[in-house]
């Protein structure tokens, strides 16, 4: 087999020979476009680079006049005459329907109005990083992001967006920015979901993260239907940068594993339905496209080169090693705040919070009783075992980090539940494990002041809010005993 050098040089005599030649092949009778790619000989693969010809009807030379008739050979290199096959897009039902938590490539998506409202489905392909503000972003189709109806802002599920009795559930991004002509588009990760920056059973994107596909080279992808397949570049449509990817036979090694059978019976495919929106990558795990449709008959998969994706949607996708997975709010310590300096800004936290409640007459009613119980329940929550798992398993660590963020910008909205937790069932549940195993002052002023805590969440969104409720309680000097916001 060539190396990737030769394959390169190889290509680059190609496109000296395309330029030259494609406008007169253009006028040949039949023909649809006119591409660099792969010779192809009673059906297999050489590794011979040629200028290939896709014609819409392909006939015998018999029946064509002597000047209709496209030359075996121009400049030196070999033509390829190419029947025009039908193209599919692939978002439909998936076979892999697992809850994937970090998210990362490879794994089902659904936005639940594709189709005209009926749930349809597609492979997230990567993560990548917006350009504008360094936020990440998952990418894969149009068609299986906006679907023929989908807007900017629709919640993008994984597996799929689901609904409870008030709400939606397995939301992951929300749909940000389109292009049609390519076929891609992207969504903005929200900030209580974790991510790794790599793709399912192909693991670490590496080496420039994304780079110009190769004729003749070998590529891999991870969809969620037909999972990790192989295949080959047999053609570069120079003027559009498509790719047609050719499925190696089935079997091999299992990071290499050639095509799929299982899903059309005598027919080796490279993607089926469901894999819309995987990322090609090459034997140096760079990602070179965006696959987004196969041919009718499925023998071929089609992608758009992901350089010129990349300058569509204004992303940038980074190696594994050079953009860190990201840890999402919910997953935080209580001690880790949100920011670029993590020990000055909980210090200034600390300040900031002390200072406040110290103007008011409630405040400092409020501050004693932080200080009269604050080591015993820091001593529950870290090494009592049932104050810690309730801790950990009602969001305790995500909800301090986000109130943590929301001090650091007064814009910023704390979750009304994270990981389908309320603010008040986290609030409901420690105050009932603390009055289990706490002292017996812990207990008396959890039955006192438990209840207003709850009951005044209900109406603070952001930790200004918190804060003005307690300036609220001193100026109308509405409290009576035993409230939590009096002396």
């Amino acid at each position: 087999m060539k190396s990737r050098e030769e394959l390169i040089r190889q290509q680059e005599r190609l496109l000296e020979v395309y330029e030259s030649v494609k406008d007169p092949l253009a006028g040949y009778p039949n023909v649809v476009s006119i591409g660099i790619g792969i010779k192809e000989t009673d059906g297999q693969l050489t590794e011979e680079g040629c200028i290939k010809i896709i014609v819409s009807e392909k006939k015998s030379e018999a029946d064509l006049e002597p000047n209709q008739v496209i030359p075996k050979e121009i400049e030196g290199v070999k033509t390829d005459i190419i029947f025009r096959k039908k193209k599919i897009l692939l978002a439909s039902c998936t076979v892999d329907l697992g809850n994937y938590r970090p998210i990362k490539g490879g794994i089902r998506i659904n936005n639940i109005r594709n189709g005209s409202g009926h749930p349809r489905s597609g492979t997230l392909g990567c993560l990548a990083k917006l350009d504008s503000d360094n936020s990440w972003v998952i990418l894969s189709n149009h068609h299986v992001l906006y679907g023929d109806s989908g807007q900017d802002g629709d919640e993008i599920g994984q597996p799929w967006v689901g609904c409870c009795c008030c709400c939606r559930t397995n939301v992951i991004a929300v749909n940000l920015d389109k292009d049609l002509s390519l076929d891609c588009a992207i969504a903005k990760v929200k900030d209580d979901i974790a991510i790794e920056n790599n793709i399912l059973e192909i693991m670490n994107i590496e080496g420039n993260g994304v780079t110009i596909p190769i004729n003749g080279e070998r590529v891999r992808k991870r969809g969620a239907t037909t999972g990790l397949t192989s295949g080959e570049i047999t053609y570069i449509d120079p003027s559009t940068k498509e790719i047609t990817i050719n499925p190696r036979p089935s079997g091999g090694p299992a990071n290499d594993p050639g095509g799929c059978t299982n899903y059309r019976s005598g027919v080796n495919v490279f993607a089926y339905h469901g894999d819309s929106g995987s990322a090609i990558v090459n034997n140096d795990n760079e990602v070179v496209a965006l696959l987004y449709s196969v041919s009718e008959d499925y023998s071929q998969g089609f992608a758009n080169d992901i350089i010129r994706v990349q300058a569509s949607l204004g992303i940038t996708i980074n190696t594994t090693s050079s953009a860190p997975n990201r840890v999402p709010i919910s997953n935080l310590s209580p001690e880790l705040p949100i920011g670029n300096d993590d020990s000055e800004l909980n210090d200034a936290w600390i300040e900031y919070i002390e200072g406040y409640l110290e103007a008011n007459q409630t405040g400092k009613h409020i501050k004693k009783i932080i200080e009269r119980h604050q080591e015993e329940v820091l001593k529950l929550v870290n090494k009592h075992r049932p104050v810690m798992v309730t801790w950990q398993r009602k969001q305790g660590p995500a909800f301090v980090a986000a109130l943590n963020r929301s001090i650091k910008n007064p814009d910023y909205v704390i979750p009304p539940e994270i990981n389908r937790v309320s603010l008040q069932n986290l609030l409901m549940s420690m105050a009932s494990v603390l009055e289990e195993h706490g002292s017996e002052a812990l207990r008396k002023d959890l039955q006192k002041y438990a209840l207003e805590v709850i009951q005044i969440s209900r109406d603070c969104h952001t930790a200004e809010d918190f804060l003005k409720s307690i300036e609220q309680f001193d100026d109308e000097t509405r409290i009576q005993q035993p409230s939590l916001l009096a002396n």
